[in-house]
Order: structure tokens, then sequence, then C-alpha cells
């Protein structure tokens, strides 16, 4: 279960898995991965195949102001996010960062823009 490397954070990720991503938050509800042209990342344990790291936690930040577009966003995996219902993220430089214990998986994470794509940067930390 990775515990040579969870004792530290990883400030630097392996070669082919950034850790800094871009989604394009559409007007219709999906899942954070499902934004990310790659997905949400994963690190393979290099001693047992199979074995992933999961993310701690995710920096989320929309790129640019638009009174117009607002990106929502709901924990659960059930809820459709709204204007009425869920979280507003907040434009960077600011941003939400969300803890993933055990429990709370990424894919839980659900984001709707209020018009146009959105465009968020997504940060994934990795370490523990």
């Amino acid at each position: 279960m990775f515990t040579y490397v969870d004792a530290a954070p990883l400030n630097q990720s392996p070669a082919g898995v950034p850790l800094h991503c871009r989604a394009a938050v559409l007007d219709a509800a999906a899942s954070l991965g499902s934004f990310i042209h790659d997905g949400i990342p994963k690190i393979e344990n290099p001693v047992q195949t199979g074995d992933f790291r999961r993310p701690k936690a995710v920096c989320l930040g929309i790129e640019v102001a638009s009174a117009a577009n607002q990106v929502y966003l709901t924990l659960d995996g059930q809820s459709t996010p709204s204007a009425t219902l869920g979280f507003q993220l907040p434009v960077l430089p600011q941003y939400l960062r969300i803890p993933c214990p055990d429990g709370l998986y990424l894919d839980n994470i659900m984001l709707v823009a209020s018009a146009d794509t959105t465009y968020v940067q997504c940060y994934f930390e990795m370490g523990s």
C-alpha cells in the first residue's frame, strides 16, 4: 500500500502522470474525471502491479471570472449540482481544496457549468 512513499508529500510526479490538469466543465453535470482529458491521475506502485496511489486532496479554481457562468459541485456522487444545490467554485487565484480521505472518491465529485464550457484548474495532491 505505498508505505514507502506515503510518508512524505510527492513534490514531483512521475513521467507521464501530470498532477496539474485542466478540466473543461460543461453545462451537463458529470463527475470530475469525465471533464479531464486523461482522467484523474493515478500512480502505480512500481513494486506491485495493479496497486495505485490515490490523491489525498484536489484543489479546484475557475480560470477566468465571468458573471454569466459559474461552476457548482456536489461531493456525494448522487446529487446533481446546480445554482440551488451544492458549492460554487471560486475564481483563481482563490481555489477550493477538497480533502479526499478514505470514503470520498474523486469521481464522487460532480461538477456543472451554469452556461458555456468553463475551464477549471485542478491540482491533485498525492502526498500524505
